[in-house]
């Protein structure tokens, strides 16, 4: 039996640094220390405050800034890159085992720490003397035995997603008494699904207590629209986060929004505007890479890019605080006036008519106009109307808002958007 899970990577995140003794950017300039110190701590570098000063005062690599977005020392580097080579080299290989030799029932899921300098953890739901050669395999494939821990735990994978799964088919019955639920979480590391809602407080325990019969976390979640949390690792990845272009071909960081989930010739791809990058560029979301770029359609008619996932399981219906995808709109469903919305980065959730279903100027055409709000960074967003996908953000021309119909990136690519 094929076995469906996630892989945790935990603790990546890719952020830059940067010292002026300009008092105004100071604040600034705190902040994103404090950034760099939270990436070394949860990459299991060296944290220490005199270290990362010299470190990046004398900015002696410039490649690990450009990689990772902050200064390492060559060691530090190096490190990391091995590292993150030996995981995409041999986790293939351990899923594969999993999928063959664990059965759902007792496989408890698995992810690496990464603040362990990548210490790989695997679960069982049973007494580790039961498996005794799934471990000695498993330490043996992955060629770092001293990297590999295995631990007993009560919920296999399956029982998790299953509950995950409960939580949203109680999502009306929970909001008519007053719990709201912004996201719930498959926590493989502690082995509970984690629930955030807002707000938290005594009535809202007492609801989830008396509703949920299994183990589970709650945590208070206050952040609504275009706000950080679009930045913050998700997965499934889902419409309206921002995705970073690690290939970016010039100083700083190149973000653009993720449109939706899609399968093209069999394989997983997460659509996004054309324009975000060139084919081969590698990609982000949440400080965790997350594939690259394998299609890329920036021409007269459609603006469309393919990012192919590095793991199926990263596929997913969401857009950001909205409802799932459902459905995509046929060509034949589309007129002037019509009510859309685009779910973006930087402008958030903007809504608006449409003014053109056949919008064209110099070079392009077959582009739909329309009057909601954008800005730079939107690039990729969906645009929607309920669940029905509508299309994907392209950018402004000559006052309208431009986007490629979704019909058109379903002609293009032989798409089928994924629900």
């Amino acid at each position: 039996m094929k076995l469906t899970y996630a892989i945790a990577i935990v603790g990546i995140v890719v952020l830059s640094f940067f010292v002026s003794t300009d008092s105004t950017l100071a604040g600034e300039s705190e902040n994103r220390f404090k950034q760099d110190v939270e990436f070394r701590e949860k990459m299991g570098l060296n944290a220490d405050l005199e270290h990362i000063q010299q470190v990046v005062t004398e900015k002696n690599n410039k490649a690990s800034k450009k990689q990772h977005g902050v200064y390492l020392t060559v060691e530090e580097m190096q490190d990391l890159n091995e590292r993150i080579a030996h995981q995409s080299e041999f986790m293939p290989i351990i899923l594969e085992y999993v999928n063959e030799n664990i059965t759902e029932e007792d496989f408890g899921g698995l992810y690496i720490d990464q603040s362990e300098k990548g210490t790989l953890y695997i679960s069982f739901t049973k007494d580790l003397k039961h498996f005794k050669k799934e471990i000695k395999d498993l330490a043996k494939l992955y060629k770092k035995e001293q990297k590999v821990k295995f631990r007993f735990v009560e919920s296999s994978y399956e029982e998790l997603q299953q509950q995950n799964d409960a939580v949203w088919k109680l999502y009306d019955l929970l909001k008519k008494q007053g719990v709201n639920i912004k996201a719930v979480k498959t926590d493989v590391k502690s082995n509970a699904v984690e629930i955030s809602v807002y707000p938290l407080n005594s009535e809202i325990k007492a609801v989830l207590k008396q509703n949920l019969k299994f183990k589970y976390k709650v945590k208070e979640e206050k952040r609504n629209g275009a706000d950080e949390s679009r930045y913050d690792y998700q997965r499934p990845l889902e419409g309206g986060l921002a995705i970073e272009n690690l290939d970016y071909n010039q100083d700083g960081v190149g973000y653009c929004t993720s449109g939706f989930s899609a399968v093209h010739q069999g394989d997983l791809y997460l659509v996004t505007a054309g324009h975000c990058g060139d084919s081969g560029d590698r990609y982000n979301q949440g400080g965790t890479y997350f594939g690259y770029m394998e299609k890329v359609a920036d021409n007269a008619n459609t603006d469309i890019g393919l990012i192919k996932l590095s793991i199926d399981s990263h596929a997913g219906i969401g857009n950001y605080e909205k409802d799932n995808f459902t459905d995509w709109q046929r060509e034949y469903e589309k007129y002037v006036g019509q009510y859309v919305c685009k779910n973006g980065i930087t402008t958030g959730n903007t809504c608006g008519t449409v003014e053109d279903i056949d919008y064209s100027w110099f070079g392009h055409y077959d582009f739909v106009a329309a009057d909601y709000g954008s800005d730079n960074g939107d690039s990729g967003a969906p645009v929607y109307k309920g669940g029905l996908i509508v299309g994907i953000h392209k950018g402004t021309y000559f006052g309208y808002k431009v986007y490629t119909p979704v019909d058109q990136a379903v002609d293009y690519y032989n798409l089928s958007p994924l629900f």
